[in-house]
């Protein structure tokens, strides 16, 4: 039987609806194919259609997906930052967790990953490293690794991303209101009637800083010792950073952000969780080596080549901390949904999880023992 496994959008995790598709497919395992030029998912110049496309398939996701064994579909930024903390906080109080963390989050969805870079929202991923960082300031009290004094420091690669995400977002735009109510605090509280929501303060203790700032992109020789000055001035020098007990760094994937977030887990790793939402630093650097995969979610859609009669199943490849790594595979048939098909325990695949020979063999052996040869 041979297979195409396809790793399109299947849902929308942010807000503004872009898609991609890279394919694999072979007799036997899967190879890397990009066939985007013969999608049928269009670009986003083409309105309505690609939108109406991108609410189908989130739909058919959202129908397959079984709660039980898979916990809530990471269907938008608000669902994927509290199951992705849920598995942090899984983590951190685990009695093996080591004195140094470094946490990964990997949400494999186009419109989250920055090695597509014609759909890659970067505001959309901000906004769920905010959210992401208003959970683990929720589950404070929960976590003996965060103080409850403590606040995130979201890492993000410049001022321009900083700038537009607070242009855009409403989750900045109440936290400026916080920070601007708060200095004028002791005029406010005098003529309120009613206490204020600590959970408002809770919630809101984050910060987003940039490893260059204004700075132009450092080059040449001395682009790492530039790098390392920069993230200090911007990240470091803060005197908010002795409070910081959580640094999101947000996508890295340039050599500007190999070398800062080399830097920040080297300098801070041993005092504070590091937690990389969306890694695409390739190779993985020597500080990565040791990290844990906590919180990780790849869809694919099968197609069988040969039979076109059979169905096209769909597949969720996932951890989340302490469980192992999981196929979750939807016949689209049988109208189970996703069904927990297979595992393998993270400490024999490394952080970056199963190979895709492990996926197509199950694919294949599902396939074959649900439709036949």
């Amino acid at each position: 039987m041979k297979i195409t496994v396809a790793v399109p959008l299947l849902l929308q995790c942010v807000s503004t609806t872009t898609a991609f598709s890279s394919y694999y497919s072979s007799s036997s395992l899967l190879k890397t194919t990009n066939i985007a030029g013969i999608t049928n998912l269009q670009s986003q110049s083409d309105g309505n259609d690609y939108r109406n496309d991108m609410d189908e398939m989130r739909k058919i996701l959202e129908q397959s997906w079984n709660e039980k064994t898979m916990s809530a579909p990471p269907t938008n930024s608000a669902s994927a930052a509290l199951a992705a903390c849920e598995s942090i906080v899984n983590y951190l109080n685990d009695p093996s967790t080591e004195e140094k963390k470094v946490i990964m989050v990997d949400i494999a969805l186009p419109l989250m990953d920055p090695s597509y870079q014609e759909v890659y929202d970067d505001v959309g991923a901000v906004e769920f490293c905010c959210k992401l960082a208003m959970e683990l300031n929720y589950k404070r009290d929960e976590c003996k690794s965060l103080k409850n004094d403590g606040s995130c420091a979201i890492i993000v690669n410049n001022q321009n991303l900083i700038d537009r995400a607070t242009d855009k977002l409403d989750i900045l735009a109440d936290l400026e209101e916080v920070e601007e109510y708060d200095d004028f605090s002791d005029f406010a509280i005098s003529s309120m009637d009613t206490p204020l929501d600590d959970d408002i303060d809770e919630r809101n203790s984050f910060r987003l800083a940039s490893m260059i700032g204004d700075s132009e992109v450092p080059t040449g020789k001395s682009m790492i010792n530039d790098v390392c000055k920069l993230v200090s001035k911007n990240v470091m020098e803060s005197e908010q950073i002795q409070t910081d007990d959580v640094i999101i760094v947000n996508a890295p994937i340039s050599q500007v952000e190999l070398v800062a977030t080399r830097w920040l887990i080297s300098r801070y790793s041993m005092d504070k969780s590091i937690v990389i939402v969306n890694n695409r630093i390739n190779p993985l650097p020597q500080e990565m080596m040791g990290a844990v995969p906590s919180y990780c979610v790849l869809p694919l859609i099968a197609r069988t080549v040969q039979d076109s009669n059979n169905p096209n199943p769909k597949i969720v490849v996932m951890r989340r901390f302490p469980d192992d790594w999981q196929i979750h595979i939807d016949d689209s048939k049988s109208g189970k949904g996703f069904e927990l098909v297979s595992s393998v325990p993270a400490k024999k695949v490394g952080v970056r999880g199963p190979s895709m020979e492990w996926i197509s063999g199950c694919v294949k052996d599902f396939m074959q023992q649900r439709f036949g040869a």
